[in-house]
């Protein structure tokens, strides 16, 4: 029996020294039957509000929880092409990489921003792009000029108000 792992929490350091789980307050029928087919019933502790499941070494987790979906594209690392990269798009490739690394997803695409005029050339950006990419060892298996993006539904496009007068946002259910 599996069950997603996002259903529980960590145990706090101060609780469990060892790999603990817990869920505030009692724990579900589901967890209760989880716990069961994984011999962890009587290990189980209620304390403060929470119910605390020690995990014991013997178990593997894989076997333990589903698996989640992989996303079929993640694009985590994308910089504008027209200015320098900058410690924000650095923060944006250690993301990516540990996105890339837990295999969250089939493949790593990248969609530059190559619209605006800038003080750098578009090929020195990407030169540097791929510098970083090389010495981070993120790899990027499909990449995209913005510029050569083509929208098949502008249903979701409206115009922007305020400082955004002059563009188009795109709009899911409330979500700029």
């Amino acid at each position: 029996m599996k069950v997603d792992i996002n259903i529980f929490k960590p145990a706090p350091k101060h609780v469990a020294a060892s790999l603990q789980l817990c869920v505030y307050g009692q724990a579900t029928k589901e967890i209760h039957d989880w716990c069961d087919h994984w011999n962890l019933t009587n290990s189980i502790r209620v304390a403060d509000g929470y119910t605390n499941i020690p995990i014991n070494d013997s178990v593997s987790l894989e076997e333990m929880f589903t698996m989640p979906q992989k996303f079929e594209y993640v694009d985590g690392f994308s910089p504008n092409l027209n200015k320098h990269l900058h410690i924000g798009h650095f923060s944006n490739l250690v993301l990516a990489k540990a996105y890339q690394s837990m295999g969250t997803g089939k493949m790593s695409v990248a969609i530059f921003g190559d619209t605006l005029p800038g003080e750098v050339k578009k090929n020195d950006a990407l030169e540097a792009y791929e510098r970083y990419c090389r010495l981070f060892k993120y790899r990027v298996d499909k990449s995209f000029m913005a510029s050569d993006m083509r929208l098949k539904d502008f249903s979701r496009l409206q115009i922007g108000e305020g400082e955004y007068g002059t563009t188009k946002i795109f709009d899911i259910d409330g979500e700029k």
